[in-house]
């Protein structure tokens, strides 16, 4: 606004060749607020979306299943049509992650990091949030042997990429290794569309390896009868 404030005195000053003193300046601030107050609650922000059609899947960058919801109702409205849904897995993500913290052991190519969050299973049971913890130790187990389950874990894949996977099947905070990073610069060149486009293409190769590696880590892909 005091920018806007400037802008317009200056204007003013400049082709009325007159000095602008506070009492008008007071009413063009007055002004420029009502102008302003359509715009003052907008909020914008963007979801970016990818499309694996080898694997059938639409890759949403949210967290929240409402932006994603909101994302793919949207492509709806345009296309007309979307037969989507969400993606499920043969055994619950919680009980497969206890598991590959109780045993110290992940599936193939996976390997557990220093971050978790457990849950007691009994309504208002406690939460236990760990970070940069040494998740093998007796304190996590005497935790887990109480009846706790893991509903987040931090995890890396291969030398690839490391991500925190919770029991809503959700992939957050996922990390490229600086070994794909470099790669990725190497192959876009100088230019940022270059970069931009060699970035994406090794994103998405990587995510074609990565995915269905931890959907068979996690039992498999849940067909619902009737698809």
């Amino acid at each position: 606004m005091r920018d806007a404030l400037k802008e317009k005195v200056d204007e003013i000053e400049a082709e009325q060749m007159r000095k602008v003193y506070k009492k008008e300046r007071d009413q063009l601030k007055d002004e420029i607020i009502q102008a302003f107050l359509p715009r003052a609650f907008i909020r914008r922000s963007a979801t970016f979306a990818a499309i694996a059609p080898k694997q059938g899947l639409i890759l949403v960058n949210a967290s929240s299943p409402k932006r994603a919801e909101d994302l793919l109702s949207t492509l709806r409205e345009v296309i007309g049509s979307l037969p989507v849904r969400p993606l499920t897995v043969k055994v619950s993500p919680s009980a497969t992650m206890t598991d590959w913290v109780k045993t110290q052991k992940a599936a193939d190519n996976f390997f557990v990091l220093d971050e978790c969050e457990l849950r007691d299973t009994h309504e208002d049971g406690g939460i236990v949030r760990c970070k940069r913890q040494d998740l093998t130790g007796d304190e996590i187990q005497l935790h887990l042997s109480t009846g706790k389950v893991v509903t987040q874990l931090s995890l890396a894949w291969q030398d690839k990429l490391s991500f925190v996977l919770d029991d809503k099947l959700v992939v957050k905070r996922l990390k490229f290794e600086d070994l794909l990073q470099d790669q990725a610069e190497q192959d876009g060149g100088d230019e940022a569309l270059g970069q931009l486009d060699a970035s994406f293409t090794l994103m998405m190769l990587t995510f074609g390896e990565f995915l269905p590696e931890l959907f068979e880590a996690l039992g498999g892909e849940e067909i619902p009868q009737g698809i």
